[in-house]
């Protein structure tokens, strides 16, 4: 199976990647229609995953997110920029959904009607803010991304969380001794 990276503009361009590794990325920015995902439907059926961000045309994301679930291909939704106004109908389309703490609030006060705090977000307990990814995304996995505190991952079943001190390896500036 080819590796594909596609970007749609003006025009569809393709570039190939590792062999390993089969992802769609949606960059939609020139047109509001959902024609080219029409067109590649295809390669979204041949992907190993789907990612988008709200940057794109929502019209052209969902078109693309409805053709990846008839095909089986997992969903990845960056919900950045945090005042985007994500429907719940792609919500609802997404396998995993990645907000940093800003976007989280901004979704979770839109979807759940609740009101969260975005800088005191990394302070909350895991059971809490796994609560709060549950009601937000029930079927599937959100990842917070939480700068310098790391990350917090919500499965339906679990979460855990990683601090960035542990996952990142400590980089020695040049001239250090």
């Amino acid at each position: 199976m080819p590796s594909l990276f596609w970007g749609f503009r003006l025009s569809l361009s393709a570039c190939p990647l590792p062999d390993e590794c089969v992802v769609l990325r949606i960059t939609l920015t020139a047109s509001q229609d959902d024609g080219p995902v029409a067109r590649v439907e295809g390669s979204i059926a041949g992907a190993h995953v789907l990612l988008a961000q709200l940057e794109s045309p929502l019209a052209a994301i969902e078109a693309a997110f409805v053709a990846a679930r008839a095909h089986g291909v997992p969903t990845v939704l960056n919900p950045a920029p945090s005042d985007a106004q994500l429907p719940a109908s792609l919500l609802a389309l997404s396998d995993v959904v990645t907000p940093n703490e800003t976007e989280f609030c901004s979704q979770l006060r839109r979807h759940v009607g609740e009101d969260l705090d975005a800088s005191t977000l990394a302070m909350l307990d895991d059971a809490t803010l796994h609560g709060w990814c549950r009601r937000l995304l029930p079927h599937g996995t959100v990842v917070i991304t939480l700068g310098a505190a790391g990350c917090f991952v919500s499965h339906a079943d679990g979460a855990l969380r990683a601090d960035a001190r542990s996952v990142l390896p400590r980089r020695r500036h040049e001239g250090a001794s």
